[in-house]
């Protein structure tokens, strides 16, 4: 009997040292293999997203028989495109396509109105950055294909117009920022380049800076 009591006496004690010696040390629930996750804040960027931007171009449309010229204007257009958030590194693969005003226009010799340029234009791109607060500067670069031609108003009163798709390159980099749980603010440059196509039986190379601004919605 009394080495039942003696027992029961030390298992006590023994349980009592273990719940204060826990207590000293914190939860250690959360400690070792089978230790609840803590989880890592998520920054907003990942997953899937898209938008609209507007935006201001400026480059050149270059004919292999004559002098370039230098077209501008205003850009407007939609985007979407999946990013995965790294834990600090974000990646991902971003499309858009783009109405365009950059376009040069001018009266020639015979009367005749003269508007060349690019009349519209898309890129599929990769992109990453690095999320530092809910703040991203970022990289990108991929293809791009638009149309590209002119037009031609003649004083007989007949339109001569001829377009092509090119193909070639964008490259840029930007800043893109959460503005809210879902929504985010970007600003951009991209160049593009559509080189050496045929156009009226002639090589043309046109190419466009773009500044812009976007907004995004994150699913």
């Amino acid at each position: 009997m009394n080495k039942m009591v003696i027992s029961v006496a030390v298992i006590s004690a023994l349980s009592v040292g273990h719940a204060s010696a826990a207590d000293a040390l914190g939860d250690t629930s959360n400690y070792g293999p089978y230790a609840q996750g803590q989880g890592s804040a998520s920054s907003g960027f990942g997953g899937f997203y898209a938008g609209g931007n507007i935006g201001y171009s400026r480059g050149d449309y270059a004919p292999g028989n004559a002098g370039a010229s230098a077209i501008e204007g205003f850009t407007g257009g939609a985007q979407g495109g999946y990013n995965a958030d790294l834990g600090g590194l974000v990646v991902g693969v971003e499309g858009d396509y783009q109405l365009s005003g950059a376009r040069d226009t001018r009266t020639l010799g015979s009367g005749d109105e003269l508007s060349v340029g690019i009349n519209h234009f898309g890129t599929v791109r990769g992109r990453a950055g690095v999320d530092i607060g809910g703040i991203m500067p970022y990289v990108t670069g991929g293809i791009a294909f638009g149309d590209v031609g002119y037009q031609q108003e003649t004083v007989a009163g007949p339109i001569i117009s001829e377009s092509e798709y090119g193909w070639g390159l964008a490259a840029g980099a930007g800043i893109e920022a959460m503005a809210a749980n879902n929504l985010s603010l970007k600003a951009e440059y991209m160049f593009v380049n559509f080189g050496d196509f045929n156009l009226s039986n002639t090589s043309v190379d046109a190419n466009a800076h773009t500044a812009r601004a976007g907004i995004n919605f994150h699913f």
